[in-house]
């Protein structure tokens, strides 16, 4: 009789074990969902984030555009040449628009000017297009070296892919 008693105490132990460690697993699996939704919503979050920092972008270039600063050559070409956007317009950059120590000023003299308008350029620097061969001999000399570095550095990346995969198929091989 006491063995009955023993046997139904253990038996009731062993179901309360089974029913709490089934409920565990079952909070942990809840656990696990819960965190993967949370990373796919922080994911969202970034993406959501970036756009909107994207949209501010172009909403502030947009504005720029529309109101170009004081003494900006944007300022001055819309005041002194009316539709130098069909003609100017294609051809500078949209860069140089904003800037304010160009001194734009109206030329006659074809010599010192671009299709009227006459700008102070020393601030400029020479855009890579327009490089001497040296410095663009150099240029390329550094993007073949940069290239050939990411190559080995890939490389590199593939052996040790390759080694970490081969320890998991061992791995999984002792496993079955």
């Amino acid at each position: 009789r006491s063995l009955d008693i023993f046997d139904r105490r253990l038996e009731e132990a062993d179901e309360k074990r089974d029913a709490a460690s089934q409920q565990v697993e079952a909070l942990a699996q809840q656990e696990r969902q819960l965190l993967r939704q949370r990373e796919e919503l922080a994911q969202q979050h970034q993406v959501a984030a970036r756009k909107v920092a994207e949209r501010e972008q172009e909403h502030n270039a947009a504005e720029r555009l529309r109101y170009p600063g004081h003494n900006t050559l944007l300022e001055f070409l819309r005041r002194e040449q009316p539709g130098w956007e069909q003609h100017l317009g294609k051809l500078i950059e949209p860069g140089l628009l904003q800037r304010t120590d160009l001194k734009p000023a109206l030329s006659e003299t074809p010599a010192d000017s671009f299709h009227g308008l006459r700008l102070d350029l020393a601030m400029l620097p020479i855009p890579e297009h327009a490089a001497d061969e040296a410095a663009l001999n150099a240029r390329v000399q550094l993007s073949k070296d940069n290239l050939q570095a990411a190559r080995n550095h890939l490389e590199g990346l593939e052996a040790q892919l390759a080694e970490q995969t081969a320890a998991l198929d061992d791995l999984n091989t002792r496993l079955v």
